[in-house]
């Protein structure tokens, strides 16, 4: 039976995985499917000092995740305003640019980089109105975003390598 849990423990992760493109706290869903197999199978092959490194490896995912965008839009020009807009923006964004673009990944990555732009620039526009600088904070922000979504990707494979390699029932 241990079998059967690792086959849905790795297909449970590789979703969480995708997941993150669409915003969905993936990584954490990772973590949470990794401490589930860990569970019923008695943290045998999966133990807590495994589930420990998935966590901060989620943790500093998310802190790279959204701070990229910010991090961007500010070295743009932009205000902590932008930043926040960049991050909502690209939420939304993500949403729609795959219910638009029903191509698997490029419809969420467009949508991304499209909703942080956006949100950047509507933010930004209540401090300075002047359209090369709107531009230029809402062009970083897409960037940074893009960057970021990137580094949570691979954050996540790390993270599905980690735990597949941890749980293998080799015992």
């Amino acid at each position: 039976m241990v079998w059967v849990y690792y086959l849905l423990l790795l297909i449970a992760m590789a979703g969480s995985a995708v997941a993150t493109l669409f915003s969905i706290p993936g990584v954490w869903l990772l973590a949470i499917f990794a401490l589930g197999y860990a569970a019923l199978t008695h943290f045998r092959y999966l133990g807590v000092h495994g589930l420990i490194a998935l966590l901060i490896l989620a943790a500093l995912s998310e802190i790279v995740e959204m701070g990229t965008a910010g991090v961007a839009a500010k070295a743009a020009g932009g205000s902590s305003r932008a930043s926040l807009g960049a991050m909502v923006g690209a939420i939304i964004g993500g949403i729609v640019g795959t219910a638009v673009i029903p191509i698997i990944i490029v419809g969420s990555l467009i949508g991304l980089a499209v909703g942080a732009f956006i949100g950047a620039l509507i933010m930004e526009q209540s401090r300075n109105t002047n359209p090369n600088h709107l531009f230029r904070v809402g062009a970083a922000a897409a960037g940074g975003r893009l960057l970021g979504t990137i580094l949570k990707l691979i954050f996540a494979g790390i993270m599905f390598i980690l735990a597949a390699i941890l749980a293998f029932p080799w015992r």
